[in-house]
């Protein structure tokens, strides 16, 4: 729920579902950017929009999906981009194969940059390309026309509509 102070309180799914059953519709645009964080397909939405008018749920689930589609053909419009070119690969620098390839299946679930672009996700990428390129595609990744490029893309997820 939404606190008076403005912060949320439980699931934003369930936030949303109050927001449009009440007609608080400066809550659920509000609130709608949050629903990003839950893939819809893995959430009992039959209980928790059992009192939602279907145009309510009709424009969460395509903004959702709108922004995975968005994302994916940015993330897809990058692999042609040259800072993206390994030596020690002979071709597109494994890390970042194995990142979209990964990325791609996340941000068509949860339509946001924070996860594909965290530490953590891209240390796993890097991991997986350590097998294959061991010595070019670590310095490849830190390389500052790669970190550019990359931080380019983050910022164009992340400019992409996130609300109802």
């Amino acid at each position: 729920m939404m606190t008076a102070s403005g912060t949320m309180d439980g699931s934003p799914l369930d936030c949303y579902a109050l927001a449009c059953q009440f007609n608080f519709p400066n809550i659920a645009k509000l609130v709608s950017k949050q629903c990003l964080l839950v893939d819809p397909l893995k959430a009992d939405l039959g209980t928790i929009f059992a009192n939602v008018a279907a145009r309510d749920i009709r424009r969460l689930c395509e903004m959702h999906h709108a922004r995975g589609l968005a994302a994916v053909s940015l993330i897809e419009s990058a692999v042609d981009a040259r800072e993206f070119w390994c030596d020690g690969c002979s071709g597109v620098a494994s890390w970042f194969e194995i990142w979209r390839e990964t990325a791609y299946l996340e941000v068509k679930s949860k339509p946001v940059a924070n996860s594909v672009f965290s530490p953590s996700f891209i240390a796993g990428c890097l991991k997986q390309a350590m097998r294959k390129c061991p010595t070019r595609c670590v310095e490849h990744y830190l390389s500052p026309k790669a970190q550019l490029r990359f931080a380019i893309l983050q910022q164009s997820i992340d400019r992409l509509k996130d609300s109802i």
